[in-house]
């Protein structure tokens, strides 16, 4: 641990050891260097603080020397060195020794991830990107609430009124599903209405959307200052797309559903904030995942997080890839290989620092390539970096498409994702992946034949993969071949009727 990890992660300690009035501290470490590191800074923080150093892989012989209540307890360079079993049963010993919160210490590229811990409750950062600092509180018994029992699905299938509430008109993976998926419904014969409130022109959909409705929707401009329940009229249910909706449909008589499509904060990131047990961030989330609204998720790893972390039960409601603007092209002939990187880089569980650092490494091993980087906004790139990158910003999403089609190998470097369009966009391109299991990616990800799947952290087998991949035509046709037929099980005309089955078990 170098001075600059030492003050960067004292920093956090004090200010979240501040925020929690801690006046009894206790800190567990696999050797004394962090307790020496740390000490001096905890001793300045609180009344009682008491260090023991851990041996083995469980509290064993330790326990006995924990005696409740400490404020918190800090548990530093412990837990990667588990098994996650093992890592997990370690928290749940010691979340009932500390009134207020668990706090692990760990180094950014060991085992410990947040995907590990998304049953808990929980938040984390990024130290000085060489640690991650994870904080865990109490968790709360939550029954389960009568609306998530489903209704019997029709047998005749009738035409539903939809209102979908957009929450903005930025360009986000999360935009593009919504807008794939109101449309993808009305072409079903479905009665769609669309409803924004906020922007200055009164448009409803984004410019960049490209879309031409012809006709199919309803699209309804709400004024600042308005409710939108008072223009939803006529509804079978309204449709949320994000979180920050809920409060203000709490009390709607009509029937309401968030398709939640991963909201960091469900994967601990409180948005670079190490929060504390008693944030309005932490208790606004809960109570808006505890109300009466129903709950559809985008994945199978969404279903697991509403489940173990709110009780709440959710149909599957998965995103539609449209497999006619995303298809595979004509070769390339890219020489070098091109690798295309998608997103923006200013969001950290994106992992472009990471995925920075492979290329630099691959590019080490004289592996010849080029780099392509789309982006919604600009950025300004690292300096001196050792392979050529161009940038293309802010691009339709036809020229997306073209992109996808005119690159060799897709990278992708998420820490964590509830589902993650990128990969099976370029997969319904035909273009070879290479990614982080991201966790949501399971839906679709099935390492060696669709993808290369990389464990988080892992820059060995980063590079490695990418080495091949540049190495072989042929493995990365294989592979773009194959993941077409996977981003085709994703297609409108086989995920509507999921869709559907999913509103009919809300609304009968």
């Amino acid at each position: 641990m170098g001075n600059e990890d030492i003050c960067d992660i004292s920093r956090h300690i004090s200010a979240l050891i501040q925020n929690e009035s801690a006046s009894a501290v206790l800190m567990i470490a696999s050797d004394s260097a962090f307790s020496t590191a740390l000490g001096e800074a905890l001793h300045a923080l609180a009344p009682q603080v008491d260090f023991l150093t851990l041996q083995g892989t469980s509290l064993g012989a330790a326990e006995p020397q924990l005696q409740p209540p400490y404020d918190v307890v800090i548990l530093a360079g412990v837990v990667a060195q588990l098994p996650p079993t093992k890592a997990n049963a370690l928290i749940d010993d010691l979340l009932p020794v500390a009134r207020k919160q668990v706090l692990l210490i760990e180094p950014s590229g060991g085992a410990a991830q947040p995907l590990q811990f998304i049953g808990y409750d929980f938040s984390y950062i990024a130290c000085n990107e060489n640690y991650l600092l994870f904080s865990f509180f109490h968790k709360k018994i939550v029954e389960r609430l009568a609306i998530d029992t489903p209704k019997e699905i029709p047998a005749l299938r009738r035409r539903l009124r939809l209102a979908y509430v957009i929450p903005h008109l930025n360009l986000t993976g999360g935009m593009k599903a919504i807008l794939t998926q109101i449309y993808a419904m009305a072409r079903a014969g479905h009665s769609v209405a669309v409803y924004y409130r906020g922007a200055a022109d009164r448009r409803v959909l984004p410019f960049w959307s490209g879309a031409d409705t012809d006709g199919l929707l309803t699209l309804v401009s709400v004024p600042i200052g308005e409710s939108y329940r008072a223009h939803i009229k006529d509804a079978d249910i309204i449709l949320l797309g994000w979180v920050g909706q809920v409060p203000e449909f709490m009390h709607s008589t009509t029937p309401v559903a968030l398709w939640e499509q991963g909201s960091e904060p469900l994967f601990g990131d409180y948005y670079g904030n190490l929060i504390p047990s008693g944030a309005a961030m932490r208790t606004n989330l809960r109570r808006s995942y505890a109300s009466k609204i129903h709950m559809l998720a985008v994945s199978d790893l969404m279903q697991k997080i509403l489940k173990e972390r709110f009780g709440r039960e959710s149909p599957l409601f998965p995103n539609i890839i449209d497999t006619e603007l995303y298809h595979p092209g004509e070769d390339a002939q890219n020489d070098p290989p091109v690798i295309l990187l998608v997103g923006y880089p200013q969001l950290p569980f994106k992992g472009f620092s990471w995925a920075i650092d492979v290329l630099k490494r691959l590019s080490e091993t004289k592996a010849a390539f080029r780099v392509c980087w789309a982006s919604p906004s600009d950025f300004a790139l690292p300096q001196q970096l050792p392979f050529a990158l161009e940038k293309q910003i802010g691009l339709p999403q036809q020229a997306l498409a073209a992109l996808y089609r005119r690159s060799d190998i897709l990278f992708s470097s998420s820490r964590y994702e509830s589902f993650s369009l990128p990969p099976l966009e370029a997969m319904a391109s035909g273009t070879a992946v290479v990614m982080t299991d991201n966790g949501g990616c399971r839906m679709y990800a099935e390492d060696g034949k669709n993808c290369a799947l990389i464990p988080q952290g892992d820059t060995d087998a980063a590079v490695s993969a990418l080495r091949g991949l540049l190495g072989s035509k042929a493995e990365r046709l294989r592979m773009g071949g194959n993941g077409r037929a996977t981003a085709l099980r994703f297609c409108e005309s086989e995920i509507v009727r999921i869709l559907e089955d999913a509103l009919y078990s809300i609304v009968g």
